[in-house]
């Protein structure tokens, strides 16, 4: 994995968050490829979520990463989570498939 420094990490972060937000219209009335494509994202983001919350109970992530405290990203993790789960039925529901 590449080392970032906070600064750009969170600035990069910021603006795909950003992006992304900015494209979710597109979602609503755009192409189901579109739509495939933030539900892949989201299962990704589901991923991530319950990975954090994984190594937060386990206190680790690999035998030599070891955290003291919660893992960083553990406590905004269900929300992460629920936002996912939102946007992969939402897309699916835009489908005309029902939940």
């Amino acid at each position: 994995m590449p080392e970032f420094r906070f600064d750009v990490w969170a600035t990069g972060l910021a603006a795909l968050v950003l992006g992304l937000a900015l494209l979710t219209p597109l979602v609503d009335r755009g192409p189901r490829a579109l739509r495939v494509a933030t539900v892949i994202f989201a299962g990704l983001m589901v991923l991530n979520g319950v990975a954090h919350i994984t190594g937060t109970i386990a206190g680790r992530t690999v035998a030599t990463v070891r955290f003291e405290r919660p893992m960083p990203g553990s406590w905004s993790s269900p929300l992460l989570i629920g936002a996912a789960v939102f946007f992969m039925v939402r897309a699916r529901n835009r489908d005309g498939v029902t939940a």
